[in-house]
């Protein structure tokens, strides 16, 4: 199912500084200024042409959710993900981010059990010093 993000509320709240760390981590280099309010970025990718997306510089214009709104549509296309999935990386771009798997046979399908998530933590917890 392909869910477009549309609440007003949540696009105006996503930074621009955070769009261009996001960008610029997954190689869209800035192409120029249009304005003072936005500028043109490009990602070449190999064998394909090349994307182009409008990326406001400031939250403080009328249609900023709408501009996200059209880069996060640019965004997953791109990155063949859910623009969901785009939206919460583009939130914790600069946060330390560790996500921990516990690979196990009876956790093929990415679930573990209760027990042994109990287990995990304390193991982390005793291993860190808490």
């Amino acid at each position: 199912m392909k869910v477009t993000i549309a609440d007003p509320l949540l696009l105006r709240s996503v930074r621009p500084q955070d769009l261009r760390v996001y960008l610029q981590s997954k190689a869209w280099v800035e192409r120029g200024a249009l304005s003072e309010y936005g500028a043109v970025w490009l990602l070449r990718r190999s064998n394909q042409r090349p994307m182009e997306a409008l990326v406001p510089n400031t939250a403080d214009i009328d249609d900023y959710p709408a501009r996200i709104s059209d880069l996060l549509s640019v965004l997953e296309v791109v990155e063949e993900r859910p623009q969901t999935a785009i939206l919460v990386d583009i939130f914790n771009v600069l946060a330390d981010v560790i996500r921990v798997r516990a690979a196990d046979e009876g956790t093929s399908d990415g679930t573990i059990q209760l027990d042994d998530g109990v287990r995990l933590v304390r193991s982390e917890e005793r291993r860190v010093g808490k």
